[in-house]
């Protein structure tokens, strides 16, 4: 005891030191689910194209009108899978629908989940439907076709093709297949989009003119134009417009959010080639069909 006594004066059996204990995780701000939706709304529709917002807020939106209202605090991952079965069997969506829907649905958890909203940790929304690889083989057969060699004769024809009258119909299926160019990227093309790079004439892919977009970046680019284009005369169809004063080579035709400058074209090729009966057995026939065939022939 009394060795025990000495040690104790001497500060060898003094307490070990106390453990830190964290301090507890504040707890995520509570929220409206409709109030969260609109928060995130004003926070990416700056950087968000109008029809990418608006689908955005259609797939929240739809989701918190099947829960009501709730607190954002209180959604667990049973919710979202009960709203997954809710889409199949109620809404008829298919695979590719849902899929795109839980898209948006996770990236609006994972702000909520950055603002502190909702507790970190696993995104709640994630994990409830996913793509197997046959899958994504068969959702690309579904899509728009590439078209073949004898469609393409059909569709180009002097017998038809002559008669289209207007010159967006004309030139527009032209500039695509020799381009790969998306509709609606040829159809806002301005006049001073086409350049001459070292002799050799090229047109430029941009967003820098009027309601010009690009689908992204890697979008923007110069394409040289390929001999048949300017034996046909694009060239001087662009010198016509520019001598009229226009901005635009197709300068009648308007821009809209859904679809841009190129909803007319759109829809006057397909029905087009609705008459032409060209189809396919799987998938789509369409304007978008002219960047598959050249995508599909430059892999070739």
């Amino acid at each position: 005891m009394e060795a025990l006594q000495v040690m104790k004066e001497m500060g060898a059996l003094s307490s070990a030191p106390s453990v830190p204990v964290p301090a507890p995780k504040p707890a995520a701000a509570s929220l409206l689910l409709l109030d969260a939706i609109k928060r995130w709304e004003n926070l990416i529709r700056k950087d968000t194209k109008p029809e990418t917002l608006k689908s955005k807020m259609q797939a929240v939106k739809e989701f918190a009108k099947w829960k009501s209202n709730v607190s954002l605090d209180t959604l667990t991952p049973t919710h979202f899978a009960d709203f997954h079965v809710f889409l199949i069997n109620d809404r008829g969506n298919q695979k590719p629908t849902i899929f795109n829907k839980f898209t948006y649905i996770i990236q609006f958890m994972d702000q909520m989940q950055a603002g502190n909203f909702y507790p970190k940790g696993d995104n709640p929304a994630r994990g409830h439907v996913t793509f197997k690889k046959r899958e994504k083989r068969a959702r690309k057969n579904l899509g728009f076709q590439a078209f073949t060699s004898e469609q393409l004769a059909k569709i180009f024809h002097p017998s038809t093709y002559l008669k289209l009258k207007k010159p967006h119909e004309f030139w527009v299926p032209l500039i695509q297949l020799f381009t790969g160019a998306r509709v609606n990227e040829v159809c806002q093309l301005e006049c001073s989009n086409f350049l001459s790079f070292m002799g050799i004439p090229t047109v430029a892919i941009t967003d820098e003119g009027e309601n010009q977009v690009v689908k992204a970046e890697a979008s923007i680019r110069v394409i040289p134009l390929h001999p048949k284009l300017v034996e046909l005369g694009l060239l001087d169809f662009v010198a016509e417009m520019r001598a009229a004063g226009h901005t635009k080579i197709f300068p009648y035709l308007y821009f809209t959010t859904a679809h841009k400058y190129g909803g007319r074209q759109t829809k006057a090729f397909s029905r087009y080639i609705e008459k032409l009966e060209i189809t396919s057995a799987k998938g789509i026939m369409g304007t978008h069909s002219f960047r598959k065939t050249i995508n599909q022939h430059i892999q070739d």
